[in-house]
This record gives structure tokens, C-alpha cells and sequence, in this order.
């Protein structure tokens, strides 16, 4: 099983692209704190990604892309001394349509595609809370020879033209570009500490999370799962919390409200998702269910289906 494919699967992902703007120097853009991801594509020129609570600016290029998952205010600029040009609200809740802010005047031109990713599962993969703070993709990167720079290019293309059937193109392009976007940062030699990909690196904690993964519905237990992967349960507990972030049973009952969430949206009987997810008492699943999400599994359920 390749657990990461199975997390993509699940996360409920979304995304928008929200702008392409051309523009001659001097200038910054100021773009305020989000509950979504921010992301930026810099398709043509350069600046500096200055972020809130950071030091040292970033340069970034032509080709490159930044994410910030936890949608950390930032600015980005052609220059450190350039002024506001503009300020910025990125999220899901309140976007306007996709614009496009061509370029008017005669000096060389920068071209930044702006866009969110935004997840509407409600329990949160512990995959998305490990990611850094910022994930500076680089444009000459070789992990970025994996499909990353056509899905990129692609989208500049889409954004510019605004052809019949751009929008729902673009939708579908941004969806993949996440993807790409996270596989060729993991691939790159010199990225920033990613606990979760050492996780499923770990040969005894990597196939703990596929046994967790494949077999939600079997009883585990934290002996059980130190002896299928045959290291001692006091070594395998303490290795697993320090890798994944929380204990074996935290990450399996998350597992299972996550795979629950998708579960109930098929419109399955709550007695059937419990057995499923591995409980054999509906009113426990009840009410680890409430617990993990807020709401009771049949009122998510109604609100889903009606």
C-alpha cells in the first residue's frame, strides 16, 4: 500500500487559482494571513518572498513556486525597499473570481500566478500539520523534472488566454499541482525536516502505517502493531510518536474518523462505517466520532446528503 497516495485520496482537497498578474518594478504586494495554503508561481522575472516572523528574505525566480500551508501573512516584492503596492486577502470563503491584471507600462515585467489550497475534511491529517512553514520549490531543481514544470506551464497558459472551459481547467491543474508540488519537495535533496516522509521512510514505522492504513477495521493495539513490525512495544511507541508526532492509537483513531468522513458521504448505514473503521460498538463509534469531528456522525451525514 502506498500510504501517502491513500492521504491524497482523503485529505478533501481543493484549490483556486485567483490571479496572474503582470507588473513593472517598483513594487510589493502585501498578502494578509489565511486559513487556507497560499501559493505562488513566479512565471516570468523575479523577487523576494519576505514572510511574517522570518528574518531573511527569499529570493525567488522564474519557475519557481512557494506554499505556505498554514497561510502565513507575508509580502512579495522586486526589491526590500519597494513600497506596498497592494494588500491581499486570499481565502476560499470570500474570493472573488479569477482576475487578470495585464501588463500597461515599458520596464521589464514580473508574472505571478497567486492562488490557495484549502481541505474540508474535518479531522486534519497529520500529514498536513508536519509540512513547514514555507516550501520553496526552485525551478531548477532536478526533482522538479517529474511532471511538476508542464503542470506549471500549463496553468501560466490557461491563466493568460482564458479560453472556453479555462476555469474548470485550471481547477483540475491546481488540484495536481499541489500533488506534484508536495512529491517534488520530498524528492529534493536539501528540503527542510519532514517528520511524517521520515515516518514512511522508517522501515518498521513505514509498515506500521501501511498496516494501519491497509486494515483500519482490525482491533491493533500498540503491542500488536510493536509485534507485526517485530520491535519491542516500549521501543516502537516512543519511535512512532517521535516520527509521526503522536502516539500509534491518536494516529489510528484519526485514520479511522478520516476514513469515516468519507464513508458517511456515500450515504452508508453509521452502523456499517463503524464496523468498517474498526469498532464494533456503534455508540463508541458515536462518540469517538463527535469527539474527533464536533458533530454527531448522523447529523454530518444529513448535512451531506440533503
Amino acid at each position: 500500500m502506498d500510504v501517502l497516495d491513500d492521504v491524497f485520496q482523503v485529505i478533501e482537497l481543493n484549490s483556486h487559482l485567483l490571479s496572474r498578474t503582470e507588473i513593472s518594478p517598483p513594487w510589493r504586494f502585501r498578502f494578509e494571513e489565511s486559513d487556507d495554503a497560499q501559493f505562488h508561481i513566479i512565471n516570468f522575472g523575479q523577487g523576494f518572498l519576505c514572510v511574517d516572523g522570518e528574518n531573511d528574505p527569499r529570493l525567488i525566480r522564474s519557475g519557481d513556486m512557494v506554499i505556505l500551508p498554514y497561510g502565513d501573512g507575508h509580502e512579495i516584492c522586486d526589491a526590500l525597499d519597494s513600497k506596498i503596492t497592494k494588500a491581499v486577502e486570499m481565502n476560499h470563503c470570500n474570493h472573488d473570481e479569477y482576475q487578470i491584471f495585464p501588463f500597461a507600462g515599458e520596464a521589464p515585467i514580473t508574472v505571478l500566478l497567486c492562488g490557495i489550497f484549502y481541505f474540508t475534511g474535518r479531522v486534519k491529517h497529520p500529514f498536513l500539520e508536519s509540512l513547514p512553514r514555507v516550501i520553496h520549490i526552485r525551478g531548477q531543481n532536478d526533482s522538479m523534472t517529474d511532471g511538476l514544470p508542464a503542470t506549471m506551464e500549463m496553468i501560466a497558459f490557461e491563466s493568460k488566454r482564458q479560453r472556453p472551459g479555462a476555469s474548470t481547467m485550471m481547477q483540475h491543474l491546481t488540484d495536481i499541482l499541489f500533488i506534484q508540488a508536495i512529491r517534488a519537495w520530498m524528492a529534493a535533496d536539501n528540503h527542510e525536516p519532514f517528520l511524517w516522509f521520515d515516518a514512511l521512510r522508517d522501515p518498521e514505522i513505514g509498515q506500521a502505517l501501511r498496516l494501519i492504513h491497509q486494515y483500519p477495521q482490525k482491533p491493533w493495539s500498540v503491542q500488536g502493531l510493536a509485534a507485526e513490525v517485530a520491535v519491542s512495544r516500549s521501543a516502537f511507541s516512543t519511535r512512532f510518536a517521535d516520527l509521526v508526532g503522536e502516539s500509534p492509537i491518536r494516529y489510528l483513531t484519526r485514520w479511522r474518523m478520516i476514513k469515516a468522513n468519507g464513508l458517511l458521504k456515500t450515504g452508508r448505514p453509521i452502523t456499517e462505517v463503524a464496523h468498517l473503521v474498526g469498532y464494533r460498538s456503534e455508540v463508541a463509534f458515536r462518540k469517538a466520532f463527535k469527539r474527533e469531528t464536533g458533530i454527531p456522525p448522523g447529523k454530518y451525514q444529513r448535512q451531506w446528503l440533503e
